[in-house]
């Protein structure tokens, strides 16, 4: 086994929850109104014989062919920090007008009020490291506190384009659908009511644990301590 560090743990002397990561179990000092960084288990090395084809959890019902698409010109509304330097890459919504700065990092970054690429892991290859990458691009952001970087990432519809570009290249993914979690115990509870690690990782990474290194997106914020949004997306080909 492996540990992917994240960040869904709630903090018992938090006041409100903006964005935390997926996690179980978790070991970290709590902080006010932090949500500190945890680990969850997933396997390490992946059977691609024991997973399912990559596969989209909410499909739109039209899917636009985005080779087409061309971009879309808006004014800045982010609430993301845009005057720190150090970014690794950015990020780009037209349907909510958000253009961020994103930094590798983990809870500080976050706590920092920084769009966090969370890069603060251990290694494994369920988590990509580049734009458009096979794996998933784990994007987190708080809601409400620190500055609020995903205060409209909730309201992000199916089939809206995120585009991230960094080094490597640029990448656009479509939103295809959303989780909705709660957390206790450090861990997202399952449909018996149960916080298990299964959830947790099925949260973070869907149900097929990331569809066989799918090039995918998940953005993760928060609602309240107790609460997780988890945004799905797809890398348009």
């Amino acid at each position: 086994m492996s540990a992917v560090t994240s960040l869904l743990r709630t903090s018992t002397r938090a006041a409100a929850c903006a964005a935390c990561l997926v996690t179980a179990p978790l070991t970290h000092s709590a902080a006010a109104d932090a949500h500190p960084i945890g680990t969850v288990a997933i396997e390490a090395s992946i059977d691609s014989s024991r997973l399912a084809p990559a596969v989209r959890i909410v499909p739109p019902e039209t899917v636009v062919n985005t080779t087409s698409d061309a971009p879309v010109p808006f004014t800045n509304a982010s609430t993301c920090r845009t005057d720190v330097a150090g970014a690794i890459a950015t990020m780009s919504i037209p349907s909510i007008s958000y253009a961020c700065p994103v930094y590798g990092g983990g809870q500080v970054q976050m706590d920092a009020g920084e769009a966090t690429w969370v890069t603060d892991v251990a290694a494994n290859t369920v988590l990509t490291t580049r734009a458009g990458g096979s794996g998933t691009l784990w994007l987190a952001g708080h809601h409400t506190s620190h500055g609020g970087a995903f205060a409209a990432i909730p309201d992000l519809a199916d089939g809206a384009v995120v585009t991230v570009a960094d080094a490597t290249g640029s990448a656009s993914y479509r939103i295809v659908g959303r989780a909705y979690v709660e957390v206790r115990d450090d861990m997202v509870v399952d449909v018996t009511g149960t916080p298990t690690n299964a959830a947790t990782v099925s949260a973070l990474l869907r149900q097929d644990q990331g569809g066989d290194h799918a090039a995918r997106l998940v953005i993760q914020t928060c609602d309240g301590e107790a609460h997780r949004w988890m945004l799905y997306g797809d890398l348009i080909i």
